[in-house]
């Protein structure tokens, strides 16, 4: 964020705070009040989608696969079906993972989940394997390492017997030593949650750096690079998964949904490279208007000179494409960009 004038790639809110358009209306509060996310307009969800509070939408594979992706993590709400967990006796639906894991996690006195489990009747652990105090086998790989995965669920031991007799343990690469004890995932790092046992790694967090890591928005927590876009939400608000498919066309400089493109070739291909969800489009003196012969008998318009249908553009709130001899612009030209504030 910026205190001074905000540039036309910014949305400035109500305390002159300055924030990138590329979060104008994506769930989140970026502004102390929210004012990013007031007079959004989005597109209604389609037969084969979820629709979250909040408006907006996902597949529904993905719901109640006890895995958030709704930013308001309505998804896993109110859930039904048990397609991808486990059912115990009384209804409850549990995560897959948590069968067989060597704890009761079904209510009641029955202990279904852990029923006809293979650790029973097994001697030994693979190779690759150690065996924990509760009969479960886990990688050794999470040897005196604390981690979650996808679903918030502490890797490794169930009873957590994988962190013992630790204190001389050299931590692998892109873990924290707790003093006197295990490692902790990087990310687990300043995330306002104690995972070291006396709460070290929440310590002196105001001038916590990460040289070299991926730092989430509006957050401490920092992640490896090698885990941004690698399908999972370690950030608290998922910006590590934000623009994974984003592709920016050669010639011009995109920086998250903002694009700017100026002085430079453009033709069909590289209109088809930007995304749906494009924030800010810049399109200014291309060459494609100066190296084209004008046609005797009409003025020239948008698809002319740009080459672009923007119907694609629901989400764009800015655009700016001076420069180019653009003569005649037809008046249902961006009726599609129910979004846009500047033209």
């Amino acid at each position: 964020m910026c205190l001074d004038i905000c540039g036309e790639e910014s949305f400035r809110c109500d305390s002159k705070a300055c924030v990138s358009l590329s979060f104008r209306c994506d769930f989140i509060r970026h502004c102390i009040n929210g004012a990013d996310e007031i007079n959004c307009l989005f597109k209604n969800c389609s037969a084969d989608e979820f629709e979250c509070n909040n408006g907006e939408c996902i597949h529904q594979d993905m719901r109640c696969d006890f895995v958030t992706q709704c930013t308001d993590r309505t998804d896993e709400h109110f859930c039904t079906r048990c397609e991808f967990g486990f059912q115990c006796y009384d209804g409850t639906c549990i995560p897959l993972r948590l069968r067989c894991d060597g704890t009761k996690d079904c209510p009641g006195s029955i202990t279904e989940d852990e029923k006809d489990c293979l650790y029973w009747n097994q001697n030994q652990c693979e190779d690759d394997q150690m065996r924990c105090k509760n009969g479960e086998c886990v990688s050794k790989d999470l040897m005196c390492v604390h981690d979650i995965d996808s679903q918030l669920l502490p890797m490794g031991c169930r009873d957590a017997t994988h962190l013992d007799n630790c204190s001389q343990i050299q931590c692998p690469r892109e873990t924290v030593k707790c003093p006197g004890s295990y490692c902790i995932a990087k990310h687990l790092q300043c995330n306002t949650i104690w995972d070291c046992p006396n709460g070290e790694d929440e310590t002196n967090c105001e001038s916590y750096e990460c040289p070299g890591m991926f730092r989430c928005h509006s957050s401490n927590v920092c992640i490896s690079p090698s885990q941004k876009c690698n399908g999972v939400a370690e950030c608290p608000h998922a910006d590590d998964e934000l623009y994974c498919s984003f592709e920016c066309p050669t010639g011009c400089v995109c920086v998250g949904l903002t694009v700017k493109c100026q002085r430079t070739g453009w033709n069909v291909s590289k209109a088809q490279m930007l995304s749906v969800s494009t924030r800010y489009i810049s399109l200014s003196h291309m060459e494609s208007y100066h190296a084209r012969v004008r046609r005797s008998s009409s003025l020239l318009t948008v698809d002319d000179v740009l080459k672009m249908p923007f119907t694609r553009f629901q989400m764009l709130i800015s655009l700016n494409i001076s420069w180019n001899g653009i003569e005649s612009i037809a008046t249902s030209s961006f009726s599609y960009q129910i979004n846009l504030e500047t033209l």
